[in-house]
């Protein structure tokens, strides 16, 4: 997986626990894996990362990352 912003980029591999971001490792407290189909990744791994709000909508059931 790989997420960018105008400062950062992230990259994560399925069963991995290290990532990249802006070509430096960093630990997450998960790897990330696939479920049904899906990519399952810490999300609060990629907010820290990209430097990015996350607010949940229980109504819609959706994420939203916002620029800060």
């Amino acid at each position: 997986m790989r997420a960018v912003n105008s400062t950062r980029e992230v990259e994560l591999k399925i069963g991995r626990q290290n990532a990249l971001v802006n070509n430096q490792v960093l630990k997450m407290d998960r790897a990330p894996y696939i479920d049904t189909g899906r990519t399952i990744v810490p999300l609060t791994f990629i907010r820290d990362a990209l430097s990015v709000h996350l607010s949940y909508n229980a109504a819609t059931g959706r994420l939203l990352l916002q620029s800060k």
